[in-house]
C-alpha cells in the first residue's frame, strides 16, 4: 500500500489549488504576489508549523493565529519595505480568512502525508508503537488490567472484582456491573477523556460518599475534569488564590475563593493585609528543550498489540477513504460502546466552608448591590466597601456551577484582570474541584438549585440600535452579537447554552473552551488612550485586551478566536452580570433565551435590574444544568 501516491508539497498544492490568473503579460497581480510570499514563508517554517499543528490537534486557533500573523507580516513588508501597495487597499477580512484557510488546509494535508509516509516505512512491530502514540490509558481488549496498579489482571470472584495486589476490590452489586462491563466502562472513559485532553488518566479506589461501598475514581493532572452545574447547590472542594493588578485601577489585590455553605450564595469580603498574600505564588516558566517534548506520544494504553494495530489501521483507512477528521480516541468512541461512565474526581481534599463573621466588611453578589462605574464596568457596593470589575470571576463561577462561594479580597478593591479573560478563573475552579454545598450546622435550608423563569418577554433598548431581550424557553441560552465598524472585527455572533457544559454533550462547547478564553475588544488605540486619560485602564492594555486598528489588530499574537472573540467576550460578561440575579445559592441565568446586540456594560446592568424587577412575580424553578 503506497500512501504517498500523488503527494504534493504545501507549495506545489497551494500553487495548484490557489493559482490566480496572472495579470497581463504574465505579470503576477499584487494579491498573487502576496500568496507566493506567504507560501514561501510557510515553506521556510514548515517543520515548526507542522510540530505546532501536531501539538494543537484540539486547538485549531493556534495554527490559524500563526498563519494570520504570517499573512499580515508579508502584507506589511510588501507595503513598507518594497513599496508595493495594493491599488484597491489592504486585504479585506474575508480575503484574510480565505488565504488563511487555504494555507491551513494544505499544511494539515502535508502533516497527514508525512505521518502516512512514516507508517509505510515501519514493520508490523512499529505499527503497534505508532498506534500506542495516538492513544492514552485504557484497558486491554482481551482481559482487564488493574487500572490502579497497571500491572496485574483483574478477576471476578465471589461477587467482587479484585486485583491480586490488593489495590482494587469492588463490590459488583454496588457497582452494578461485572468484569466485562467494567472493561467497557474503563475504555469508554479513557477514550472520552482522550477526545478533549492529552493528559494521562490515573485511577484510585475511594469510599463512596453515600457509604454504600467503594468506587473507582478517575483523575487527570492536566484537565482535572470539566466542572459542570448540577440540580443541587454546589461549592468548591477547596479554596484557591489569585494575585494581580486591576485593569482600571492598576492596584494590586489578592483574591481567595473559598467554599461556602448552601444558601450563602456568592459574596465578597474585605480581609486585612497579610491574610491571603502568602497563599499565592505565581507559577514560574520552566525551560524545556525541543528534544524533551514528545507531542505525539500519549500514555501506554495496555491494549494487546494486535488489537491496537487493527483499530489503528482501520482508523487510517477511514481517514484516507472517507476523509475522517477525528483523532484516534474519537474513532474508538464511535467503534466501542461507551454507555457506561466512571465517577470522576479532582482531589480527595475537602475544605470545610468558612462562615461569615459578624463585623466583616462584605457585599453580596446581587443585583441590588450593583452599580456601573466609568460606563465600562460593574461595581458591587455595601456602605463604604466596594468591589470593582467582578463580572469576569462571577461569569466563571456561574457557568462552572459554583453557586456558593466566599470571595476574600486583600489589597486593592478591583478583581485582578489576569489575562483579560475568564480562563484563569475557570482553570482554578477545575483544579479546586466542586462538590455539593453542605448545609450549615443548625440550618434546614433546601439545597435545590433554582433559577428565575419568567414567562414574559423582557427587553431594554440602548443607543444606535443596541438592545437586550429575554424570551421564555425550556433551556438557558445566551446569544450575543456585536457590529464594529473596524473590518478586523466586523459583525459577529455567538450562542452558548448551559447544557453545553454538561458532560453528556460535546466538551468542545464547554464554557472553559468556548467562552472563558475570550478577551475584551476595543475599537481603537485612541479609544483606549481616551479611557486612560479619564482614569481608567490604568494597568495598560498589553496582553489582556484586543485593540482593533481598521483591518488588523494592534497585537495579533494574542487573538484566540479570529472570527468572533468580541462576541464571545460579550457573552462572557453578560453571564457575569446576569449571575447577580441569582437567589442565594441559585443560578442567575434564567430559563429562556437572552439575545443581546451591541450591549454596553451599562446596558447589561440596566437589563439585569429590569429583569430582576419584572421576574420577581414568577416562581423560580429547579434546574439541572
Amino acid at each position: 500500500m503506497n500512501r504517498r501516491k500523488g503527494r504534493k508539497s504545501v507549495k506545489d498544492t497551494l500553487s495548484h489549488h490557489d493559482s490566480g490568473t496572472p495579470g497581463r503579460g504574465g505579470v503576477l497581480s499584487w494579491k498573487d504576489k502576496l500568496r507566493e510570499r506567504c507560501r514561501k514563508h510557510v515553506e521556510s517554517q514548515r517543520e515548526m508549523l507542522l510540530e505546532r499543528a501536531r501539538a494543537a490537534r484540539h486547538d485549531g486557533n493556534m495554527i490559524q493565529n500563526d498563519l494570520i500573523g504570517i499573512i499580515q507580516s508579508e502584507e506589511k513588508d510588501m507595503n513598507e519595505k518594497e513599496h508595493m501597495t495594493r491599488p484597491d487597499g489592504r486585504l479585506q477580512h474575508d480575503e484574510y480568512v480565505d488565504l488563511m484557510h487555504s494555507l491551513e488546509q494544505e499544511l494539515y494535508q502535508e502533516q497527514q502525508a508525512d505521518e502516512l509516509e512514516y507508517l509505510d516505512s515501519l514493520e508490523k512491530k512499529e505499527v503497534h508503537e505508532m498506534a500506542e502514540a495516538h492513544m492514552v490509558t485504557s484497558p486491554c481488549l482481551q482481559g482487564t488490567l488493574c487500572p490502579v496498579c497497571g500491572n496485574n489482571w483483574l478477576s471476578e470472584w465471589h461477587g467482587r472484582i479484585v486485583c491480586p495486589s490488593g489495590d482494587l476490590s469492588l463490590d459488583t452489586s454496588f457497582e452494578g456491573m461485572g468484569l466485562e462491563a467494567l472493561r467497557q466502562r474503563l475504555l469508554s472513559v479513557c477514550s472520552s477523556h482522550a477526545s478533549h485532553c492529552t493528559g494521562a488518566l490515573s485511577f484510585h479506589q475511594r469510599q463512596s460518599s453515600s457509604d454504600q461501598g467503594a468506587c473507582l475514581v478517575a483523575e487527570c493532572a492536566d484537565c482535572h475534569g470539566l466542572e459542570v452545574p448540577k440540580e443541587y447547590q454546589q461549592t468548591l472542594q477547596k479554596s484557591f488564590t489569585i494575585g494581580g493588578i486591576g485593569f482600571h485601577t492598576g492596584d494590586y489585590a489578592f483574591v481567595k475563593v473559598k467554599p461556602a455553605f448552601a444558601g450563602d450564595g456568592r459574596y465578597f469580603v474585605r480581609v486585612p493585609k497579610g491574610t491571603n498574600a502568602n497563599d499565592y505564588s505565581p507559577e514560574k516558566p520552566e525551560f524545556v528543550t525541543r528534544e524533551q517534548l514528545d507531542v505525539r506520544r500519549g500514555a501506554d494504553d495496555g491494549l494487546q498489540p494486535e488489537e491496537r494495530a487493527q483499530y489503528f489501521l482501520k482508523f487510517l483507512e477511514k481517514q484516507d477513504e472517507e476523509g475522517y477528521e477525528g483523532d484516534f480516541g474519537e474513532y474508538l468512541i464511535e467503534e466501542i460502546d461507551d454507555s457506561l461512565v466512571v465517577e470522576s474526581a479532582n482531589d480527595a481534599t475537602i475544605e470545610e466552608p468558612t462562615p461569615r463573621k459578624d463585623g466583616e466588611e462584605w457585599v453580596p453578589a446581587t443585583i441590588n448591590a450593583a452599580e456601573i462605574y466609568g460606563g465600562v464596568a460593574s461595581m458591587l457596593k455595601n456602605g463604604n466597601f466596594y468591589v470593582m470589575s467582578p463580572e469576569t470571576i462571577l461569569s466563571a463561577l456561574e457557568a462552572c456551577g459554583v453557586d456558593n462561594a466566599r470571595i476574600e479580597i486583600e489589597g486593592g478593591s478591583e478583581i485582578p484582570v489576569a489575562d483579560g479573560s475568564a480562563l484563569t478563573w475557570a482553570l482554578e475552579i477545575q483544579k479546586a474541584g466542586i462538590r455539593e454545598a453542605p448545609v450549615a450546622p443548625g440550618s434546614s435550608i433546601s439545597t435545590d438549585r433554582r433559577a428565575p423563569a419568567p414567562q414574559e418577554i423582557i427587553s431594554v433598548m440602548g443607543d444606535d440600535g443596541a438592545f437586550i431581550s429575554f424570551y421564555p424557553g425550556d433551556d438557558s441560552t445566551v446569544s450575543a452579537a456585536v457590529d464594529f465598524s473596524e473590518a478586523v472585527v466586523g459583525r459577529q455572533w455567538v450562542t452558548w447554552k448551559t447544557s453545553d457544559s454538561s458532560p453528556d454533550d460535546d466538551y468542545y462547547n464547554h464554557y472553559r473552551w468556548k467562552i472563558a478564553p475570550a478577551r475584551p475588544v476595543f475599537h481603537s488605540f485612541a479609544a483606549v488612550e481616551e479611557m486612560f486619560m479619564d482614569g481608567l485602564v490604568q494597568a495598560g492594555p498589553d496582553g489582556c485586551c484586543l485593540i482593533a486598528e481598521g483591518d488588523s489588530w494592534y497585537d495579533p499574537t494574542i487573538v484566540r478566536f479570529a472570527n468572533d472573540e468580541a462576541a464571545r467576550h460579550t457573552a462572557q460578561t453578560l453571564m457575569g452580570i446576569m449571575s447577580l440575579c441569582a437567589s442565594p445559592g441559585g443560578r442567575g441565568l434564567p430559563v429562556g433565551h437572552i439575545v443581546a446586540f451591541n450591549p454596553t456594560p451599562e446596558l447589561q446592568l440596566e437589563f439585569a435590574k429590569e429583569f430582576a424587577l419584572q421576574s420577581k412575580d414568577y416562581p423560580t424553578t429547579i434546574v439541572h444544568v
